[in-house]
């Protein structure tokens, strides 16, 4: 609470604003289950504090549905690696958007377990969502991690609209 007279800093009143970082360029990984940073989703800096944070994930899969998708958060810095709350497509997911045949609501810890979603492929967008509340201890950049989860020669595609939200708690 601000009371009259009282002394208001930039940092205190952008504190609690959200942030959101958005890929704009599609990015396309085959033949690997190696996980490495996306391009755009990279470099965002965490100070020390409380985070509510969230992620929309947007992918196809190319051809066939063999690959699927997983998904990590690295950190540079540390936080306390609490869970996060995935929910989108399951692992042996067949159908098109609309006609989910096995559905993914499991937590993971944020930096060390994998989240693996599938979809139809040809082109259907999947859409994931992961949501934590993390406690940075020190200051890092955080970043989505991703690869396959079956190395497979046809395209894994992390779609431009995927983004983080990010919110400073305390």
């Amino acid at each position: 609470m601000v009371a009259s007279g009282d002394i208001v800093f930039a940092d205190d009143v952008n504190a609690g604003r959200t942030r959101a970082f958005v890929k704009a360029n599609l990015t396309a990984r085959t033949s690997t289950t190696t996980y490495a940073n996306d391009p755009e989703l990279v470099a965002i800096p965490l100070e020390v504090a409380l985070f509510e944070i969230e992620l929309v994930l947007l992918f196809t899969l190319t051809t066939t549905n063999t690959q699927k998708i997983k998904t990590q958060w690295s950190f540079t810095g540390t936080w306390d690696n609490q869970v996060r709350a995935c929910i989108g497509p399951g692992v042996a997911q067949v159908g098109a958007p609309g006609t989910v045949s096995d559905a993914n609501m499991g937590g993971y810890r944020a930096s060390d377990q994998d989240a693996i979603y599938d979809i139809a492929a040809g082109g259907t967008y999947g859409v994931a969502r992961e949501t934590a509340i993390l406690n940075v201890t020190v200051a890092g950049n955080m970043a989505l991690s991703w690869a396959q989860a079956a190395s497979v020669a046809n395209a894994t595609t992390v779609q431009p609209g995927t983004s983080f939200r990010i919110r400073r708690l305390l």
